[in-house]
């Protein structure tokens, strides 16, 4: 997946190291059913 469609919230947590430990590059390229949505991503990776 692109960092593009990523949610902003997410790509700051990943530069700043706030994310959580199970959100790994590796987790990204794996996981096949990314949401779209920004809200449907942050639930998806635990950060809300």
């Amino acid at each position: 997946m692109r960092t593009s469609s990523l949610a902003p919230s997410l790509i700051k947590a990943m530069m700043d190291e706030g994310h959580p430990p199970t959100l790994t590059r590796k987790q990204l390229n794996e996981t096949s059913r990314i949401p779209v949505d920004w809200e449907g991503q942050e639930k998806m990776f635990g950060f809300i």
